[in-house]
C-alpha cells in the first residue's frame, strides 16, 4: 500500500542523507512533524 511505498522512499532518502552527512531523523522531524508511517 501507500505506507509501504512511502517507507521505501524514505529509506532511500535516509541513505542519501547519511551519505551527505545529514541526520535523516532530524530532517524528517524538522520538515514533517506530523508525518506518521502507516500501512
Amino acid at each position: 500500500g501507500a505506507g509501504y511505498n512511502l517507507r521505501k522512499i524514505l529509506g532511500h532518502l535516509a541513505l542519501l542523507c547519511a551519505r551527505s552527512g545529514i541526520n535523516p531523523n532530524r530532517l524528517l522531524m524538522t520538515n514533517s512533524p506530523n508525518l506518521q508511517l502507516g500501512d
